[in-house]
Protein backbone atom coordinates (compact mmCIF):
# COMPACT_ATOMS: atom_id res chain seq x y z
CA UNK A 1 0.00 0.00 0.00
CA UNK A 2 1.15 3.59 -1.23
CA UNK A 3 1.46 5.77 2.23
CA UNK A 4 3.18 8.73 1.20
CA UNK A 5 2.08 12.07 0.70
CA UNK A 6 2.91 13.73 -2.50
CA UNK A 7 3.25 17.39 -2.74
CA UNK A 8 1.61 19.69 -5.72
CA UNK A 9 2.36 23.28 -6.25
CA UNK A 10 -1.53 24.62 -7.05
CA UNK A 11 -2.27 28.30 -7.41
CA UNK A 12 -0.96 30.62 -4.44
CA UNK A 13 0.36 27.78 -2.33
CA UNK A 14 1.49 24.13 -1.50
CA UNK A 15 -0.64 21.26 -1.78
CA UNK A 16 -0.56 17.79 -0.21
CA UNK A 17 -2.62 14.46 -1.37
CA UNK A 18 -3.07 12.49 1.71
CA UNK A 19 -5.11 9.24 1.16
CA UNK A 20 -7.14 10.65 -1.83
CA UNK A 21 -8.31 14.11 -0.55
CA UNK A 22 -5.86 17.58 -0.82
CA UNK A 23 -4.92 19.78 2.04
CA UNK A 24 -2.85 22.98 2.33
CA UNK A 25 0.36 22.11 3.75
CA UNK A 26 0.30 25.21 5.82
CA UNK A 27 -3.05 23.46 7.24
CA UNK A 28 -1.75 20.48 8.20
CA UNK A 29 -0.57 20.14 11.94
CA UNK A 30 3.56 20.83 12.85
CA UNK A 31 5.59 19.67 15.38
CA UNK A 32 8.89 20.54 14.07
CA UNK A 33 11.27 18.48 16.79
CA UNK A 34 14.96 18.31 17.12
CA UNK A 35 16.54 15.19 16.23
CA UNK A 36 18.04 15.22 19.60
CA UNK A 37 14.81 15.78 21.29
CA UNK A 38 13.04 13.55 18.96
CA UNK A 39 15.20 10.43 20.18
CA UNK A 40 14.67 11.38 23.61
CA UNK A 41 10.88 11.25 23.24
CA UNK A 42 11.05 7.85 21.76
CA UNK A 43 13.26 6.46 24.20
CA UNK A 44 10.70 7.90 26.42
CA UNK A 45 7.94 6.17 24.91
CA UNK A 46 9.64 3.05 24.34
CA UNK A 47 9.99 3.03 28.73
CA UNK A 48 6.45 3.72 29.36
CA UNK A 49 5.00 0.39 27.12
CA UNK A 50 7.61 -1.43 29.26
CA UNK A 51 6.26 0.15 32.36
CA UNK A 52 2.43 -0.41 31.39
CA UNK A 53 3.08 -4.18 30.10
CA UNK A 54 4.97 -4.74 33.48
CA UNK A 55 2.34 -3.27 35.58
CA UNK A 56 -0.30 -5.74 33.46
CA UNK A 57 0.93 -8.04 35.66
CA UNK A 58 -0.36 -8.91 39.40
CA UNK A 59 2.74 -7.33 41.57
CA UNK A 60 3.35 -8.40 44.89
CA UNK A 61 3.48 -5.26 47.74
CA UNK A 62 6.93 -4.32 47.41
CA UNK A 63 7.34 -4.73 43.59
CA UNK A 64 3.98 -2.74 43.54
CA UNK A 65 5.58 0.30 45.83
CA UNK A 66 8.56 0.02 43.32
CA UNK A 67 6.76 0.23 39.83
CA UNK A 68 4.82 3.26 41.21
CA UNK A 69 7.93 5.35 42.03
CA UNK A 70 8.95 4.60 38.54
CA UNK A 71 6.08 5.06 37.13
CA UNK A 72 6.41 8.34 38.70
CA UNK A 73 9.40 9.09 37.79
CA UNK A 74 8.91 8.57 34.49
CA UNK A 75 5.93 11.03 34.14
CA UNK A 76 8.41 13.89 35.54
CA UNK A 77 10.84 13.12 33.86
CA UNK A 78 9.16 12.60 30.20
CA UNK A 79 7.13 16.11 31.37
CA UNK A 80 10.40 17.51 31.87
CA UNK A 81 11.45 16.24 28.31
CA UNK A 82 8.25 17.87 26.63
CA UNK A 83 8.48 20.79 28.57
CA UNK A 84 11.93 21.49 27.08
CA UNK A 85 10.09 22.29 23.43
CA UNK A 86 6.44 23.00 24.53
CA UNK A 87 5.54 24.11 28.58
CA UNK A 88 1.71 23.99 26.87
CA UNK A 89 2.51 20.62 25.87
CA UNK A 90 3.85 19.79 29.41
CA UNK A 91 0.94 21.08 31.30
CA UNK A 92 -1.42 18.85 29.18
CA UNK A 93 0.59 16.04 29.75
CA UNK A 94 1.29 16.33 33.60
CA UNK A 95 -2.71 17.44 34.37
CA UNK A 96 -5.29 14.46 33.92
CA UNK A 97 -8.54 15.86 35.15
CA UNK A 98 -10.85 14.22 33.15
CA UNK A 99 -10.02 11.01 30.49
CA UNK A 100 -11.78 7.90 29.56
CA UNK A 101 -10.50 5.40 31.83
CA UNK A 102 -9.78 1.86 30.12
CA UNK A 103 -9.92 -1.24 32.21
CA UNK A 104 -7.44 -3.29 32.49
CA UNK A 105 -7.37 -6.82 33.32
CA UNK A 106 -5.06 -8.36 35.28
CA UNK A 107 -4.09 -6.97 38.27
CA UNK A 108 -6.66 -6.89 41.62
CA UNK A 109 -4.82 -3.96 43.70
CA UNK A 110 -6.90 -1.06 42.90
CA UNK A 111 -4.31 1.69 42.75
CA UNK A 112 -2.31 -0.30 40.31
CA UNK A 113 -5.41 -0.02 38.10
CA UNK A 114 -5.68 3.40 38.27
CA UNK A 115 -1.81 3.97 37.46
CA UNK A 116 -2.32 1.82 34.92
CA UNK A 117 -5.03 3.62 33.73
CA UNK A 118 -3.28 7.05 34.36
CA UNK A 119 -0.10 5.47 32.64
CA UNK A 120 -2.02 4.68 29.47
CA UNK A 121 -3.47 7.88 29.04
CA UNK A 122 -0.52 9.51 29.44
CA UNK A 123 1.20 7.54 26.97
CA UNK A 124 -1.82 8.16 24.21
CA UNK A 125 -0.97 11.90 25.19
CA UNK A 126 2.80 11.87 24.51
CA UNK A 127 2.15 10.01 21.37
CA UNK A 128 -0.40 12.49 20.16
CA UNK A 129 2.44 15.44 20.80
CA UNK A 130 4.99 13.06 18.89
CA UNK A 131 2.48 12.98 15.84
CA UNK A 132 2.76 16.71 15.90
CA UNK A 133 -1.65 16.27 16.64
CA UNK A 134 -3.88 19.38 18.35
CA UNK A 135 -3.43 18.59 22.27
Amino acid sequence: MFLAAVMIVYGAGFYVLEFGYARRWLDRPHVFVAPDLEVRLDDKRAEGVQLRNEGLQALPPDRLQDWLSRVQRWADETKNVIASKSRTSSSFFRTLNRFNAEPFPGPDAAQQRLELQVLEERLNRLQRFMRGDPL
